[in-house]
């Protein structure tokens, strides 16, 4: 009796013997990788569900689509699967798995696999196909039971290809019955009939009838495949309708930039190869799930410049393949003249149109042997209104919607054209894709490739000019429509226009003062300072328009104050911007813009006139009686409050700021800052420095939470930045160190200067507290260079003490000293008063440790430092300063004891904050015949009690 064998490639599998064999040789597979090879190989072209697979290899088992996985992975490996091109196995996304080998029948004494004779007439099948696998074996299940199955696609996206592939797939199922009906080169629909006669080899007049066609074939079984269609679509329409009715054996495969519109058609639209959707950076590692890197990366190779994996290789090959929108075509075109010009210079290349000229392999087509040929064979096809429609349509960027098609493209010049019917043409033409934009009206995006072409034929046709005007009034007039991302990204085109010497100054300077409050949220501060500095000249001849100049106005003093630091600049147009909003009576503008001078007058350490202006705002608010107002002057008033150093003030107006926003949806977005975020970090650290390091705690994680899922990257490093400060100084220093990391890289990556260089401060200052200052030292030496380069006094004081800190344990007690005394000095006049106490503590500690003679006047900081930190019901502070200053003075008075023993008793939680503990061993050694060095063991800074306080 002869076993029933399926052999494919160098492989016999005997399923009922469960053997597989490779060169006649045993070849051993884990038990139930071998079930999985028996289950698809059953069932060879077919898609399988994983579901499906399941059940035939895991019966009545508990085992999940992991295990399924693993077990996957193993049989691929051990068949070789994907080595040097050969596949048996591919996953179809969604789907399951599919056995695509081609497979033959035989038994133990026939090894060789049956495979039929591929046709003359049937291209040879690429021996490597790059991410089309997937693609192929679906395309191949559709034809087998599908009569007509159309491929669709732009030029150049692979339909050919992917045809060939599925035809020498299907070609054992046909029993070689599989014919190839290139229509290129044919231009006369007339001839159809005869040419695909010529290719199943049977002689026939050149005016072959369909009925005559239909009897050559008569009742053989074969698939036709019939490609590039899109030039005679009609006639290929017409003989695929009669045939599927004549010829029940006959399977049609089409390939066409658009459907041929018959019934029982089978459109699969080939997507382009995957590609990286965003601008963010892959590692190597990602970048080969990706088959257009991997498709760029070879055709390099292969034409003499292979490139690296390092990350800027990687994230340059990502760009170019997602600005050719991940078609094959195009990125061997490109790739291919990376060995000329260089990755590095690609990229500029490609914004020019000579790229259209670029050659591909001489060995394509006609219609393929370069860019614009790819473009232009599909163009010709087009009718006048089509292409009219093609052309302005390319001005947008991105998606578009319907509505701001039919705006841009005009009123129809002829009573037949209709720019609807048009657009619809051009989806199924390939030309124009749909796409889905959240739950809003469908929309379309064209390939930059088509946008490229469409807009060099564009200023060809003389429209270029009007249909940018058309473009730039529909976007002042429908600008807060549709995504925000696609309409900015249109805006900026319409800018750019504007201000051309084509353009219309005055239409741009309103789509400026627009487009500034986009550009802000987005953090693009660069931009806005740019666009609103080239619009303000004109906003001020405009005096019809005093809006425009109050807008510009505001948005420049936060540009500025972001860019080039909080100096007088910035408070000018806050100032200008506040004038002009008195003199509109707009108390709305007045309260943005008041705002914007309690941030400036916050950051420049004029605290006075900041708690002026916060306010100013409560008393708008309270006219307005605007509940978002209410709220954001709360929260005003309680971070001033909080700077000044008016701890119980502060924490009442942000709680009462957070009582009235019960619901969390006040709009708190003003001149660049979220003030709900600002709030959170000002409670977190007023309720450390008033006793409460817990609830400090969870304050703190609201903020961060809620800064990340609002998504502004400057309100994330704010509240990163300040919940970091409170993380050290509880002393935890591993989710200091987390929180920081995520702050410089976050800094990093969207270029926020200057809370980049405060969070490697912040690292600077952990490296001291973790024992290792002298490179600490040296980045808080450059964060605290960039706060006084930003003219940001915020910031200098809690820098200033944890740099003196630091300079005093390498021994630099008089620069140490000399920068505490800066910053005392300046805040005698307001600026930074809640880091008062701590300044004077520490200077009390460097005096009595180290000054000779001085007790005294350390005996004076200290007092002073209890004194002002009561007054501010900062008990944090207090309690530092008491345990110092037993700590460095030796003093046991029983007072001194006896006020830090009740500060101590006046926490009720965080008691093993370091601060606490510190306290809690001062006490134990003063109340028991302990040596001062046991105090040691409460910090692993501190190699004496003199040292204790230096590590906070």
């Amino acid at each position: 009796m002869q076993r029933k064998a399926i052999a494919f490639g160098d492989f016999r599998l005997f399923p009922a013997e469960r053997l597989l064999e490779r060169s006649g040789e045993p070849f051993v597979l884990p038990s139930r990788a071998l079930d999985l090879l028996i289950a698809l190989a059953e069932r060879p072209q077919e898609v399988v569900s994983k579901r499906q697979l399941l059940e035939l290899v895991w019966p009545g088992s508990a085992v999940d689509e992991a295990g399924l996985r693993v077990h996957m992975t193993t049989l691929r490996r051990a068949l070789g699967d994907g080595v040097d091109g050969l596949r048996y196995i591919v996953n179809i996304h969604g789907r399951g798995y599919s056995f695509v080998a081609p497979l033959g029948q035989g038994d133990g004494a026939e090894n060789t696999p049956f495979r039929a004779p591929a046709p003359e007439t049937l291209p040879p099948a690429l021996n490597r196909m790059i991410g089309r696998d997937a693609a192929v074996a679906e395309i191949s299940a559709l034809a087998r039971t599908n009569r007509l199955v159309t491929i669709t696609g732009c030029g150049g996206i692979g339909k050919t290809t992917a045809a060939v592939a599925a035809g020498h797939a299907l070609n054992a199922e046909f029993d070689g019955a599989v014919h190839f009906v290139d229509l290129g080169m044919l231009s006369d629909p007339a001839l159809l009939t005869s040419a695909i006669a010529s290719t199943l080899e049977c002689a026939a007049p050149q005016d072959l009838s369909h009925n005559g066609l239909s009897a050559l074939i008569r009742d053989k079984r074969l698939l036709l495949i019939v490609d590039n269609c899109e030039h005679l679509v009609d006639a290929v329409a017409t003989i695929a309708a009669h045939l599927r009715r004549e010829n029940p054996g006959a399977f049609l495969l089409a390939t066409s930039r658009e459907p041929l519109g018959v019934d029982g058609e089978y459109v699969y639209s080939l997507p382009p190869l995957n590609f990286p959707k965003t601008e963010t950076g892959i590692s190597p590692e990602d970048a080969r799930c990706y088959s257009a890197i991997e498709l760029f990366m070879e055709r390099a190779a292969t034409g003499g410049h292979p490139l690296g994996s390092d990350d800027a290789t990687i994230f340059l090959v990502a760009e170019l393949c997602r600005k050719l929108d991940g078609v094959p075509a195009a990125i061997e075109l490109i790739a291919s003249h990376v060995s000329t010009f260089g990755l590095d210079h690609i990229a500029e290349l490609m914004n020019d149109l000579l790229t259209m000229e670029w050659a591909v392999r001489r060995s394509a087509p006609a219609r393929h042997r370069s860019l614009g040929a790819l473009i232009e064979w599909s163009y010709g096809l087009l009718s006048e209104c089509e292409q009219v429609v093609l052309r302005k349509l390319a001005i947008f960027v991105g998606h578009f919607e319907l509505e701001a098609a039919l705006a841009i493209i005009g009123p129809s010049r002829r009573s037949d054209w209709k720019p609807a019917n048009a657009i619809g043409a051009l989806v199924r033409k390939s030309l124009l894709y749909p796409v889905k934009v959240g739950t809003g009206a469908p929309c379309y995006r064209m390939l930059e490739a088509t946008r490229a072409y469409a807009l060099s034929r564009l200023q060809e046709s003389g429209d270029a000019n009007e249909t940018a005007r058309r473009h730039a009034i529909f976007f002042s007039q429908s600008r807060d429509k549709g995504d925000p991302t696609s309409t900015l990204a249109n805006i900026r085109v319409a800018l750019e226009w504007g201000f051309s010497d084509k353009g219309d100054p005055l239409l741009a300077t309103d789509l400026a003062a627009h487009a500034s409050r986009h550009l802000i949220e987005l953090s693009l501060f660069d931009e806005c300072y740019r666009w609103c500095h080239q619009a303000l000249p004109v906003a001020i001849k405009a005096k019809d328009r005093p809006d425009l100049e109050l807008t510009l106005r505001e948005a420049l003093g936060i540009a500025t104050s972001f860019m080039r630091g909080n100096n007088l600049e910035a408070r000018a147009e806050f100032e200008r911007g506040l004038y002009l909003a008195k003199q509109s009576g707009c108390l709305s503008r007045q309260f943005q813009l008041t705002a914007g001078l309690n941030l400036h007058f916050t950051r420049v350490g004029d605290l006075h006139a900041a708690l002026t202006a916060a306010s100013d705002c409560g008393a708008i608010a309270r006219t307005t009686l605007d509940p978002s107002h209410l709220v954001t002057a709360d929260w005003m008033l309680g971070v001033t409050h909080h700077i000044l150093g008016n701890q119980s003030s502060a924490r009442h107006f942000c709680e009462l700021g957070f009582h009235r926003d019960g619901d969390g949806n006040a709009h708190s977005r003003y001149a660049g800052y979220d003030h709900r975020v600002r709030a959170y970090v000002a409670l977190a650290r007023a309720l450390w420095l008033s006793g409460h390091p817990d609830q400090a705690v969870i304050r703190a994680s609201q903020g961060m939470e809620d800064a990340k899922n609002r998504g502004n990257p400057v309100d994330i490093c704010i509240s990163l930045f300040y919940s970091a400060k409170i993380y050290l100084w509880r002393g935890e220093w591993g989710t200091a160190g987390e929180i920081i990391e995520t702050l410089v890289a976050l800094a990093d990556k969207h270029s926020i200067w200057l809370y980049h260089s405060l969070g490697l401060g912040l690292k600077g200052e952990l490296l001291f507290r973790t024992g290792n200052p002298r490179p600490g030292i040296t980045l808080m030496h450059q964060a605290l260079a960039a706060s006084r380069a930003a003219h940001h006094v915020l910031f200098l004081a809690s820098q200033s003490v944890a740099l003196a800190e630091a300079l005093a344990a390498v021994g630099q007690i008089e620069p140490a000293l000399a920068l505490l005394d800066e910053g005392l000095e300046s805040s005698n006049d307001g600026p930074a008063c809640a880091h008062f106490p701590e300044m004077l503590r520490l200077k009390g500690v460097l005096l009595g440790q180290h000054a000779e003679n001085r007790q005294a006047e350390a005996l004076v900081c200290f007092s002073e430092a209890i004194h002002t930190a009561r007054h501010q019901c900062a008990a944090a502070w207090e309690l530092r300063a008491v345990t110092s200053l037993i700590e460095v003075l030796g003093d046991r008075r029983s007072s001194d004891l006896g006020d830090l023993a009740s500060l101590y008793r006046r926490f009720s939680e965080g008691l093993d904050t370091l601060d606490l503990r510190t306290a809690r061993g001062v006490l134990d050694i003063y109340s028991s015949p302990v040596t001062p060095t046991h105090l040691a063991t409460e910090c692993p800074l501190a190699g004496t009690a003199k040292k204790i306080q230096l590590s906070r």
